[in-house]
């Protein structure tokens, strides 16, 4: 009997010490590296280092958006010393209505036991509110805005994304999002019994990058002319909204771009790179362009069939005012703003030649411009009837933003050249600048950019247009005037536009103005070049007193 016991004990023991082996086995082993995270949690600690936002410069170096810290409130009921009544008092003068009002209804609900106000504090304020128990202080970093919400269509803003990370929408905070956030740093540390850090123990780290910062070519000074002459546009001609880009004429640099909206609920958004709209007649100098470009005609075009109205498969192409202008010339063509007339000299170009130099001007795809929100144009298509090539000629029948319709008419004004809009001049990182690179490419001869300027000059100097240029600026341009189609017909609503540089010769701007659905007027040049003229006056006004 006793040898059995020995027996069944040594058994047992060895039966420990198997299982022992298969469970060292499986906790160094097999599950080793789950042991060794935990430990890594009880021992140490990960730390995020929160990078700033890169900044946003206009052209003179100033911050147009910047960084401030502020600190959000939370209050966390059970470690509350203080009555419900002495929290209502102590916030009611730091909180707004909004917050004021919640928390009444957090103390009225005796089920919630946390909550987090809306209202951003500052440093001062804070400062007596660390000694109240069951108050939570928050560091967070925001955006401020120094110049308040001027440029507000170009630089953007940011908001919590789905995940809760703040994350840049629309302009340059969309689009240099992921630059302007930089890289988070960690830091890994070892971590006493209560959580403390402990310094003399050698820790890992990896070093936040802040973002890199923006130098914009914005100025301060026309965006602010252009914003005001927006808003008062928008009450002399009763406009839905209004749209204005300034861009430097010889680089493709955006200036100054904003869009006013008539009614307070309507939906934020930069009109000049989102919305598609059919250009009208301040298109007609691009197909003269690509006319005398391609040699299709010669500066001596006369149209000799322009003393009656035309019609192409049953449809009939008339002139605005329903007039004929028997053998007019170019600068007739232009002056008049004659629908048919365009429509012979398109008949003159080889239609994939249109094509090709629409192409080569960025009408059938994005500019690019480093703004997010750039809407695809309507431009290509699989067939164009006989009518649609007609109408293309004076800008009708296909659809384009307002960026790529200043981006190709500023090549007239560049000597032919067409430069890829853009509205950050360079990049900083640390102490590092980098150049953002001028794009451009040669699309019009300047031959035939020079003999198109003096369509465009004669067309200011000789029509309604020289009322408005009171102070003899010396501009090259051309107002448009654009049905707006419907459920595939024409209506009543107008966009009316005015685009033009100036100086003609060594142009410093090209300016395009947009008047969305006026009530007092139809026509460009009544609505869109009056802004546009007291735009360009405050302009030259103001470089005449630098």
């Amino acid at each position: 009997m006793f040898s059995k016991r020995v027996k069944l004990f040594n058994y047992l023991v060895i039966a420990f010490f198997i299982g022992s082996l298969i469970k060292i086995f499986s906790i160094q082993i097999i599950n080793g590296h789950i042991y060794k995270r935990q430990s890594q949690k009880q021992s140490y600690q990960l730390n995020k280092i929160q990078p700033d936002r890169g900044l946003i410069f206009s052209s003179d170096s100033i911050p147009l958006v910047s960084n401030q810290t502020k600190y959000q409130i939370s209050l966390y009921k059970p470690n509350m010393t203080a009555s419900d009544n002495d929290f209502i008092g102590l916030f009611s003068s730091l909180v707004d209505e909004t917050d004021n009002a919640l928390i009444q209804k957090f103390f009225s609900n005796q089920n919630q036991l946390w909550i987090s106000l809306n209202t951003y504090l500052d440093q001062n304020q804070i400062s007596h509110l660390k000694n109240f128990d069951g108050i939570v202080i928050t560091p967070l970093q925001i955006r401020f805005y120094p110049e308040s919400a001027l440029a507000k269509d170009l630089t953007g803003f940011l908001s919590q994304n789905r995940h809760g990370l703040l994350t840049g929408y629309d302009g340059l905070e969309g689009y240099y999002n992921q630059r302007l956030t930089g890289r988070t740093g960690f830091i890994w540390q070892t971590k006493d019994a209560v959580g403390q850090s402990v310094f003399s123990q050698l820790n890992w780290s990896k070093p936040k990058i802040d973002g890199t910062s923006l130098h914009t070519s914005i100025n301060k000074y026309i965006q602010f002319v252009v914003e005001e002459e927006l808003s008062q546009g928008l009450v002399n001609y009763q406009a839905e909204s209004i749209s204005a880009v300034v861009m430097e004429s010889l680089t493709g640099a955006i200036v100054a771009m904003s869009t006013k909206e008539a009614s307070p609920s309507a939906v934020a958004k930069n009109r000049v790179i989102t919305d598609l709209y059919e250009p009208g007649s301040i298109f007609k100098p691009i197909t003269v362009s690509i006319a005398l470009d391609s040699l299709s005609i010669n500066k001596d075009f006369i149209c000799q069939k322009c003393d009656q109205d035309r019609f192409i498969d049953g449809h009939q192409i008339t002139n605005w005012d329903f007039q004929n202008h028997p053998d007019s010339n170019l600068k007739d063509i232009i002056k008049n703003s004659d629908n048919i007339g365009m429509s012979y000299v398109m008949d003159e170009i080889d239609f994939d030649i249109f094509l090709k130099y629409t192409s080569q001007l960025g009408l059938n795809q994005k500019t690019g411009i480093d703004l997010q929100g750039e809407s695809k144009p309507k431009f290509d298509k699989n067939f164009w009837s006989a009518l649609e090539i007609a109408t293309a000629s004076f800008g009708q029948g296909f659809a384009i933003t307002n960026i790529q319709m200043l981006t190709a008419f500023n090549s007239i004004a560049a000597n032919g050249q067409l430069f890829g809009p853009r509205v950050v001049s360079s990049f900083q990182d640390q102490d590092k600048t980098k150049t953002n690179p001028v794009k451009s490419k040669q699309v019009f001869s300047k031959t035939t950019t020079d003999y198109v300027k003096t369509l465009l000059k004669n067309n200011v100097d000789n029509s309604n247009l020289s009322k408005l240029n009171t102070t003899k600026l010396d501009v090259c341009g051309k107002t448009g005037t654009a049905q707006v189609a419907k459920d595939g017909q024409y209506g009543q609503d107008t966009n009316a536009s005015f685009i033009a540089f100036f100086p003609c010769t060594n142009p410093l701007y090209t300016i395009s103005v947009t008047v969305r659905y006026p009530k007092t007027s139809p026509w460009g040049d009544s609505t869109a070049a009056p802004i546009w003229f007291n735009i360009a006056k405050k302009i030259e006004l103001n470089s005449q007193m630098l």
